[in-house]
């Protein structure tokens, strides 16, 4: 009998320190004895699809599946905790269909079985004393996302408004100061929820009107008022998610503006000019998770179709006004919030030269006048050099300063317009924008590209800012002429005329400066780089390089 008795105290012992929890050894400072502390575990299982329930996993570990497609449709949570440390863990989650469920306790169902239905998004919290030593973080692996970044202590993490399922989880205990855990496959986000789209219209005799957001109307309907600028910007962008909204328009005698972006005014005001087509797309992690999704109610055509990211959106090329406008985000891939029809019509006869009518055309790289009723070529573009230094003209004074120090611009535009045709000499385009514009107005010195714009928009020219230098260049070897504003170094700033292209990227500068500064034959890449962005360079809408368009 004693021999069993002291055999049964030994398995006792054994089966104690078995079925112990982790212990992390402690050497006291004051006589080296080595004590057992214990910390908190815990497990988790989920129950995919298909699959049933998984087997528990441990802390750091993943439960679920990967490259399978299979939804994550319920899951348990359950904390392990030693004597001495008081507390538990609630944990709710989002369900297909259903929305955020209520929390449930420590071990407890959350989410369905039997329903089919996808666990997307999941909250952990830890309560009582545990919650003070220790935070709880979890990440999950998400369609069309893969692995999140780390939520922790109540977080969301996951997916919201997508309708994406979670297809794995990953959980884990820190200590209260100790590095949180981090994955080098982890996106920069734990929640992906759809952003606010905000945007504004200004509208003829209205101004700009209150915002709207998500699809809800800007402009006016049924009203014969045309929208003349508008704006657009993100807004409840989840932590971690980044991105912007970006767009243009197409303006009445004005054509494509430059792309503005996130509440940028795009159009005009004060100047009575319709907006008549919109493009608008998502740059950034945005761009990857959501497609964005507008359309224009246009002047003869009401509600046009929906249209996604960049494509355009409006009429062209018929002079119908753009009234109002609707912008929406969607999951990408997700079905198109309405009617696709008719997004976007383009004229087919112009008033500049169509296959029907007389005008400008673009033949083998030259800019040439298209006579109908011959059926002929009559005349071709050529720039008409002039120069600021022309004794007929070089001492007459704008404001402070003579015209052959400052009347670069006026001359580089006045060379354009007599290439197509119109009798404009520098004096004549120089009294219009001291007049009408800034050019040599107090405080200013000289041309900014706006007060060009000003003068081509009063002789009958049209005109388009140019964005990048491939835009320029492409232009250019139309045979359409063009001005920049150009800083030369030494703070000398300078106007000049682009004219031609060839295969090697070079284009002809035509220097107001009797062709002293800046002149002959440049890459676009080369002039490119030495645009000047000086603020009232796009004042009117305009920038360091214009393309002119004749009418």
């Amino acid at each position: 009998m004693k021999k069993l008795y002291w055999v049964l105290i030994g398995a006792s012992i054994f089966s104690g320190l078995w079925n112990a929890p982790t212990v992390i050894q402690a050497d006291t400072s004051t006589n080296n004895v080595t004590q057992a502390v214990a910390t908190p575990s815990l497990t988790y299982q989920t129950h995919v699809a298909y699959k049933g329930w998984l087997a528990p996993s441990k802390p750091g570990a993943v439960s679920g599946t990967m490259g399978e497609a299979r939804r994550v449709e319920a899951l348990r949570i359950k904390l392990i905790l030693p004597s001495g440390i008081s507390g538990g863990l609630n944990y709710q989650t989002h369900v297909q269909n259903i929305g955020w469920q209520k929390p449930v306790g420590n071990g407890q169902l959350a989410g369905t079985t039997g329903r089919s239905l996808a666990v997307q998004a999941l909250r952990v919290n830890l309560t009582g004393a545990v919650a003070n030593q220790y935070s709880i973080y979890y990440r999950a692996h998400v369609q069309n996302v893969g692995w999140t970044a780390y939520a922790k202590d109540g977080e969301a993490v996951g997916s919201t408004g997508m309708n994406w399922r979670i297809e794995a989880i990953q959980i884990a205990l820190v200590k209260k100061g100790e590095t949180a855990p981090s994955a080098p496959d982890s996106q920069s986000f734990a929640l992906l929820a759809a952003p606010t789209i905000n945007y504004q219209a200004h509208v003829k005799n209205v101004g700009w009107q209150g915002t709207a957001i998500n699809g809800q109307i800007a402009g006016t309907v049924n009203r014969a008022l045309q929208m003349e600028a508008v704006k657009a910007w993100l807004s409840d962008l989840q932590p971690g998610l980044s991105g912007t909204v970006n767009y243009r328009v197409q303006v009445q005698n004005k054509g494509w503006l430059a792309t503005e972006t996130n509440g940028a005014v795009e159009g005009t005001t004060g100047l009575g000019l319709r907006l008549e087509t919109l493009q608008v797309s998502l740059a950034g992690q945005v761009g990857k998770y959501f497609d964005i999704w507008y359309q224009v109610q246009a002047q003869n055509y009401g509600w046009m179709g929906w249209t996604k990211n960049a494509k355009l959106a409006g009429t062209e090329g018929a002079g119908l006004r753009a009234e109002a406008m609707r912008i929406k985000l969607t999951p990408k891939g997700a079905p198109a919030p309405g009617n696709t029809a008719r997004s976007y019509v383009k004229s087919t006869s112009s008033k500049s030269g169509s296959a029907k009518g007389s005008g400008w055309r673009s033949v083998g790289g030259n800019l040439k006048y298209y006579n109908a009723q011959t059926n002929s070529y009559p005349r071709q573009f050529a720039v008409k050099y002039y120069s600021q230094l022309d004794r007929r003209w070089a001492s007459r004074r704008y404001g402070a300063h003579t015209f052959g120090q400052t009347g670069c611009g006026q001359a580089s535009i006045a060379m354009i317009l007599s290439g197509f045709g119109i009798n404009v000499t520098p004096p004549m385009a120089a009294d219009y924008s001291y007049s009408h514009g800034t050019f040599d107005t107090p405080g200013e010195v000289g041309s900014a590209q706006s007060d060009l714009t000003l003068v081509a928009d009063h002789y009958g020219v049209s005109w388009r800012v140019m964005s990048h230098a491939g835009e320029l260049s492409a232009y250019l070897a139309k045979g359409y002429p063009a001005t920049v504003c150009l800083e030369l170094g030494g703070g000398v700033r300078h106007i000049v005329v682009l004219h031609g292209y060839d295969r090697s990227g070079n284009t002809n500068v035509s220097d107001p400066w009797s062709g002293l500064l800046f002149s002959g034959r440049h890459t676009v890449a080369q002039i490119w780089s030495k645009l000047s962005w000086k603020a009232d360079n796009r004042n009117r809408g305009a920038s360091a390089a214009v393309v002119y368009i004749p009418r």
